[in-house]
């Protein structure tokens, strides 16, 4: 269930709207008490509301309640004058329906309103699904883009590593003052271990990755095999090399799987495009915003994917994806930046979602205000 704020920024909208449509003052809401205003909403909304019943449980509002309040209010007058709709007598709300597939807060009519007080956030997919969704393609959960799009370079680019840790000075010890980490030569074998204790074994001897991930655990690679690597070789001149390599032919062939591939009726989920146009909204004190949304058959025309490309900072992977709202020129440039989050060649790499700074889904709509 959402929270008693995300009740109040939505439901304060619709009587906003109600109070404007019927030229009534709607400062005296700001005075009603919480079941008060649950008691007006029951009166306009024509659907149950009894998901927002928590905001029974408040015996007054907060300063920062009111605000919220005050901002709804603001912004449903708005939705009212700029005669957004043409039935504001049926007001439906639909936040608290957790089982619906689109993100309509507010049904005005036949008018939907998504209301979002920050920026409009997309689903912060794993790179398999980002991919399956741009393509329509099939790719496993848990994709690994280095072993999917660069495995031989993914290979040479460990290979490296263990023949730096095998010409290495052994034994390594680290005490981070949490645990200690050491790698030890014994006989013919290399040891992992954590605080004493001896997690894997592997062949003092040339392996592949296949093999090392066989050989050891998430948890050695992690807090020993990273361990080492980031103290050792975090400057070295041929890791990092072998690493950028592996990471430029991931992009490489990634982007062109994307490009090849390309299903663009599919992108419109991922830009939250659904069969019937809506309005997203948002209201804080410093902004009030309302920009449409097109529908499915509109974006068709309007919303394409006009770039598809990566790039290696360093020796991180980033894909770049580039949507652009051929009415107004504008576009939005989505990065997915693909790193391992806990140690390298530990686990599938996550591929985290980033806008460019300062942007949301907001700026390929339509902005009416």
């Amino acid at each position: 269930m959402a929270d008693i704020k995300t009740h109040l920024r939505e439901l304060s909208v619709a009587i906003g709207i109600n109070y404007a449509n019927n030229d009534m003052d709607s400062s005296s809401i700001l005075d009603l008490s919480p079941s008060d205003f649950v008691g007006v909403l029951e009166e306009i909304i024509s659907n149950n509301i009894e998901a927002a019943n928590n905001i029974l449980t408040l015996s007054s509002f907060t300063s920062a309640h009111i605000s919220i309040i005050n901002n709804g209010l603001a912004l449903g007058k708005k939705i009212v004058d700029l005669n957004l709709c043409e039935n504001y007598n049926d007001i439906q709300w639909l936040g608290g329906d957790t089982y619906k597939n689109d993100p309509i807060d507010l049904l005005v009519g036949q008018v939907g309103f998504s209301l979002k007080e920050e920026s409009f956030i997309l689903e912060n997919m794993g790179l398999y699904k980002f991919i399956n969704l741009l393509t329509n393609s099939n790719l496993p959960r848990g994709l690994h883009v280095f072993e999917y799009f660069a495995q031989r370079e993914y290979n040479d680019w460990f290979v490296c590593t263990w023949n730096k840790l095998l010409n290495s000075p052994l034994p390594w010890k680290m005490d981070n003052g949490r645990y200690i980490s050491e790698i030890k030569v014994v006989g013919n074998d290399i040891q992992f271990i954590y605080d004493g204790k001896v997690l894997s074994i592997i062949p003092a001897k040339a392996i592949n990755i296949g093999e090392f991930i066989t050989l050891t655990q998430s948890f050695s690679r992690e807090k020993i095999f990273a361990k080492w690597i980031s103290e050792n070789l975090k400057t070295d001149t041929e890791y990092l090399s072998s690493k950028l390599l592996c990471s430029v032919k991931a992009g490489e062939n990634l982007a062109l799987f994307l490009q090849k591939n390309l299903n663009p009726i599919n992108v419109s989920r991922f830009l939250q495009i659904y069969t019937k146009s809506y309005y997203y909204a948002k209201s804080t004190s410093n902004e009030l915003s309302i920009f449409y949304v097109p529908s499915l058959d509109e974006f068709k025309n309007i919303i394409e994917i006009t770039d598809i490309s990566y790039s290696v900072p360093k020796s991180q992977l980033n894909i770049k994806t580039t949507i652009s709202n051929t009415l107004t020129n504008k576009s939005l440039v989505i990065r997915n930046e693909c790193r391992f989050s806990h140690g390298q060649f530990n686990g599938t790499p996550e591929a985290k979602m980033y806008y460019d700074r300062g942007h949301d889904l907001s700026v390929i709509y339509n902005k009416i205000i």
